[in-house]
């Protein structure tokens, strides 16, 4: 959707400003597509593509060909699902996530003592799925990376480096190409980030 262009800023401008003045706003319509408000609800449509964005009480509905997605924003926590109510997308400032559907935790563990406070999955099953996580962990950044390089230093084309204060592992492991970068937390002494890629390898 072609919505950040200039005709749309000028668009949400005006909308925003007809709202604040009179509590509701009327439709606009611009060569791309429209916007409109009403009850406090905006609604962004592509002309072209037929694409629609709905916003609301801190919801955002995508809808298109394949279904409507949500991203729901709250404090301190965001969230993208798909149409089927699965999790694409999820950040939170006090961590506390769930693993995306699918991920192989049993090929690549997550370490103990540690919350999740960034999670995404992309592609499916018959193309390969991609995730994404961020760990903050309650150990020291050294601690972790031998935590990983003993799991996994013998998977194949496996590659680490240590460059004080961070460290990279990367490598494949069965069907699981993955790589790991660790260092120091924000948080101080005795914690860890760690920022995962995994990817499914499909024949």
């Amino acid at each position: 959707m072609k919505v950040f262009g200039k005709d749309w800023f000028v668009a949400v401008f005006l909308i925003l400003a007809v709202t604040l003045l009179f509590g509701c706003g009327p439709k606009i319509k611009t060569d791309e597509g429209e916007i409109s408000f009403n009850n406090g609800k905006v609604e962004i449509k592509d002309n072209e593509t037929g694409e629609t964005v709905n916003i609301k009480d801190g919801k955002v509905e995508i809808k298109d060909d394949e279904g409507t997605s949500t991203l729901t924003i709250e404090e301190g926590k965001m969230e993208l699902q798909d149409k089927d109510g699965n999790a694409l997308f999820q950040t939170s400032e006090s961590g506390g996530l769930s693993l995306p559907g699918g991920f192989p935790e049993d090929i690549i563990p997550i370490i103990g003592d540690s919350t999740i406070a960034m999670a995404s999955k992309d592609g499916s099953t018959e193309e390969g799925e991609v995730y994404s996580i961020n760990l903050q962990v309650k150990k020291e950044a050294e601690e972790v990376y031998k935590f990983y390089d003993d799991l996994l230093k013998d998977t194949q084309d496996y590659f680490s480096m240590k460059a004080n204060p961070t460290y990279s592992l990367a490598g494949q492991k069965e069907d699981y190409i993955f790589s790991i970068l660790v260092r120091p937390g924000l948080k101080g002494e005795g914690t860890a980030s760690v920022t995962m890629g995994v990817e499914h390898v499909v024949d």
